[in-house]
């Protein structure tokens, strides 16, 4: 996982020392066992493996970070255009950029260090564009993205960029704040914002409301928490997921 808390629109950039990190966690106690930081003045954003790598993105600096998925040492950077929100791959040929726009980068698995997208997918619901998408996980064949500034997570046809379903993930921050576990004025300041998602086809937590339902690690920006989430709705197609790796997940 990687962690970095840029600020709410309007407001100036101000990472406290080594804020960003790339962590190998426990997932069953949230013991961290390894981490690496990318220095104070680079807002780490997105994470994802890639073939044998980890790659990390970074919010504004066009940086990106190359890791061993085992020992966390620091393989290599590399560059991009624009900003970076949120990368996945797809356990294929496939590695996805976003940058807060309606538009999705892709590039090829194989170079995508080079920084030179294949095309690019705008994604749509209805006609219109969706915004302000951020993190990016695949799902059995379907890119999902969290919707910053919202508790949606948006289904796309990584094809078309059609939004295809929703999953709303309201009601763990406040669960949170119910349970004691969390600051209220972080809440209420807006920052405190759904920003994290992962698959994870075997299922780590082992704890799934439903037995062929691949569980989903979920997160946000300053939550003390890491949520293991099953998706329990008929029109996800789980079948799809046999054979697929968890792609996001070493």
């Amino acid at each position: 996982m990687s962690t970095g808390n840029p600020p709410l629109p309007g407001t100036p950039p101000s990472p406290a020392p080594d804020t960003s990190s790339m962590r190998l966690v426990t997932a069953a106690t949230g013991a961290v066992r390894r981490r690496v930081t990318v220095g104070s003045r680079f807002f780490g954003e997105g994470s994802t493996r890639v073939r044998d790598r980890l790659a990390m993105i970074s919010w504004k600096a066009g940086t990106g970070w190359l890791f061993d998925p085992n020992t966390l040492a620091q393989l290599g950077t590399w560059a991009y255009a624009g900003e970076g929100w949120g990368i996945a791959w797809d356990g294929d040929a496939a590695v996805y950029l976003s940058n807060g726009s309606s538009t999705i980068q892709v590039f090829h698995a194989s170079n995508y260090t080079a920084g030179v997208p294949l095309r690019t997918v705008a994604v749509t619901n209805g006609g219109l564009p969706i915004a302000r998408l951020n993190e990016l996980e695949v799902v059995c064949g379907e890119l999902w993205a969290n919707v910053w500034l919202t508790t949606v997570l948006v289904r796309i046809d990584p094809a078309t960029g059609v939004v295809v379903g929703t999953v709303d993930m309201r009601g763990l921050l406040t669960r949170m704040v119910a349970g004691g576990v969390f600051d209220e004025a972080k809440r209420r300041s807006g920052g405190a914002v759904l920003n994290g998602i992962a698959w994870d086809r075997g299922g780590a937590g082992g704890g799934h409301a439903k037995a062929d339902a691949p569980t989903l690690w979920v997160t946000g920006k300053w939550w003390p928490r890491v949520f293991e989430v099953t998706v329990d709705d008929p029109a996800v197609d789980w079948g799809k997921c046999a054979g697929l790796p968890a792609a996001g997940l070493p």
